[in-house]
């Protein structure tokens, strides 16, 4: 319940805030646009400072920081002065957009990869269903029952920093750490990051601008991560190829809401469709975990901080020089959840590589296992390197530069590699390394 009692926290304090397209939310008490948007990037860059600089104090910055948030909120419940309340609602604002980054390396640090990505599921699955009753038109909830709300959730997760271990002791890796991230895994990585996120802004955006529609899409973005579980489980492997589809779906929900202005009915269906954007940006924390695992770096939970206060300017930039043309922007969404649906394809073989290493290395081998004998038995010592070079996303440069051979050497052993395990492509190398 890890990310559902903070996304439910989170989207409320935004919604709160106003800091959306928000037709019917709102605090009782006075708030200034500008002055909201600064404390979000304060609490950002806060954040980003913190980790940079003691990435091993992540939980006890918790420990003190979400008390703070709990006896922010709670004090909002009592008739101060409305300069008092805003005051409080800024502090709380602050602590949610602080964990952002925190929870993010916490998670990366201390979760299995198997759990980021249950915790995902999990988390949209229900905190979908709470944000839906509680961001909904039909029958509005107050800000006091929200804050209620949110005082468990703080409470709930104040008690999660207090159980789990404070000393962080993971090894990072260093300038001459040798299992380097390929370029290809580690860029495509954070593209997929990013830009759900960024579609995530606009798909909840267009939302609130229909009647039903929050409800309609938390509710769809949680039923298409119980959806992600289910496939991922009926295919018993580590794939990227629902990622794709997802993307692909996506494009469809984006194009609908461009012909909503025109064509009304189709508002519902696009909502409906957005929904996997939802689900897309969930699984972040879990695409933060699989690149930690690969390269353990200290700026794990800084990235995406950062990530998170850059797309926030870049969507808010895109919705104020395009509000008044919905279908170019719409557009211009769907062409960027189809390139995202293009990097997962140019992605999959590698970040499945990498995921089910990271499973792998989570595993505890029983004493009854017994070695399965493997195809890459019958290589050479230097193909064997070369097997794994490829497998970790070097170009043939690259290869060539780390196992200090020329270009044609390398695509020799490469050639001989390829015809030693009957196979004709890297994709097929990736297919074998996999099984």
């Amino acid at each position: 319940m890890f990310t559902a009692c903070f996304i439910v926290w989170q989207l409320g304090v935004l919604f709160y805030a106003g800091t959306t397209m928000s037709l019917f939310g709102g605090t009782p008490f006075p708030l200034a646009g500008k002055e909201v948007l600064l404390i979000i990037g304060a609490g950002y860059l806060v954040s980003i400072a913190f980790i940079c600089l003691f990435p091993r104090k992540t939980v006890y910055a918790e420990r003190a920081v979400l008390p703070a948030a709990f006896a922010a909120a709670a004090l909002t419940l009592f008739p101060f002065s409305p300069e008092v309340l805003t005051i409080l609602f800024y502090i709380e604002i602050f602590c949610c957009t602080f964990s952002i980054g925190t929870m993010a390396s916490l998670a990366s640090h201390l979760f299995t990869v198997d759990t980021t990505w249950r915790d995902a599921i999990i988390g949209l699955a229900a905190g979908g269903v709470l944000i839906a009753a509680l961001q909904n038109d039909l029958f509005p909830v107050g800000f006091t029952a929200f804050t209620s709300l949110s005082l468990v959730m703080i409470a709930a997760l104040s008690l999660f920093h207090f159980l789990i271990p404070a000393k962080i002791r993971t090894p990072y890796a260093g300038a001459d750490h040798r299992v380097k991230m390929p370029g290809i895994l580690f860029w495509g990585t954070w593209m997929l990051n990013a830009f759900s996120t960024l579609l995530l802004c606009l798909a909840s955006s267009f939302s609130e601008s229909l009647p039903h529609g929050v409800s309609i899409f938390y509710l769809s973005g949680g039923a298409f991560a119980l959806l992600a579980g289910y496939l991922k489980k009926r295919r018993g492997g580590y794939s990227l190829k629902i990622f794709g589809t997802y993307f692909m779906l996506a494009v469809v929900g984006f194009i609908l809401a461009a012909f909503s202005p025109q064509i009304p009915q189709t508002g519902p269906f696009a909502c409906i469709l957005l929904g996997f954007v939802a689900a897309l940006a969930n699984f972040w924390i879990f695409f933060c975990a699989v690149a930690f695992h690969f390269y353990p770096t200290r700026f794990i939970g800084a990235m995406g901080a950062a990530q998170g206060l850059l797309l926030a300017l870049i969507h808010s930039g895109l919705l104020e020089a395009l509000r008044n043309d919905p279908p170019l922007l719409y557009g211009l969404y769907a062409i960027l959840a189809a390139l995202m649906m293009l990097c997962c394809y140019l992605l999959e073989p590698y970040f499945t590589h990498a995921w089910a290493q990271s499973k792998k290395a989570d595993e505890t081998p029983s004493a009854g296992d017994e070695k399965k004998e493997s195809p890459f038995g019958a290589l050479s010592e230097q193909e064997r390197i070369l097997a794994d070079l490829i497998l970790r996303g070097y170009t043939e440069s690259a290869i060539a530069k780390e196992m200090n051979i020329t270009l044609n050497t390398q695509k020799s052993y490469r050639k001989n590699l390829y015809a030693k395990l009957d196979l004709h492509s890297k994709r097929e190398l990736f297919e074998l390394a996999n099984k």
